[in-house]
């Protein structure tokens, strides 16, 4: 065994490995749990900005007269009668689902300032999309990699035959990892 290094130096590397590949997952989950709050603040706040707007009215020129009419918002359009906690989930519902770039369609603008407001949502929705699944992979991502890391490291301690047999009854990855990693222990 010319080259190698004595197999406690080997446990002591493999552990520290470990602990890295855990805190990278952890980090990568904080920075998903982080997101999730800061889009529950987000989503808080263009709620209350898109409730005002349709509490507001504006007036428009009518065509071929001289006279103003006026344009209810949303919330007087859809849901004239309804009570404040009605108006409010209303609100955050319409936020989600614009944000989340789902938008049925079920509740939309009335004025040309929620036509706007909507607009700058819409376009802020799709980032904000973009991002979390860019997050979501790099997590995924980061797992399979240690995942196929800690395999490659260790397919010298297996013989040829019992890795053959792992890969050939289809044996998912997680699992060849922990034995691998239980018999790497044992040496």
């Amino acid at each position: 065994m010319i080259g190698r290094p004595p197999r406690s130096t080997q446990s002591r590397s493999s552990a520290a490995q470990m602990c890295i590949r855990d805190r990278n997952f952890i980090i990568s989950l904080t920075r998903i749990f982080t997101f999730l709050i800061w889009l529950a603040f987000v989503g808080q706040f263009v709620a209350c900005i898109w409730y005002y707007l349709g509490t507001q009215a504006e007036f428009i020129q009518a065509e071929n007269r001289d006279e103003l009419i006026k344009v209810r918002g949303w919330i007087d359009h859809l849901i004239p009668n309804s009570d404040l906690e009605i108006k409010y989930v209303t609100s955050i519902y319409w936020v989600y689902t614009t944000l989340s770039t789902l938008g049925y369609g079920d509740i939309y603008g009335q004025t040309t300032d929620e036509y706007l407001f909507n607009m700058g949502v819409e376009f802020l929705g799709v980032f904000l999309f973009a991002y979390m699944m860019g997050n979501i992979n790099n997590l995924i991502t980061k797992l399979d990699d240690d995942h196929l890391e800690i395999i490659e490291d260790n397919t010298e301690l297996l013989e040829p035959v019992s890795y053959t047999h792992l890969r050939a009854h289809e044996t998912p990855e997680h699992l060849v990892c922990r034995l691998l990693l239980e018999k790497k222990n044992k040496h």
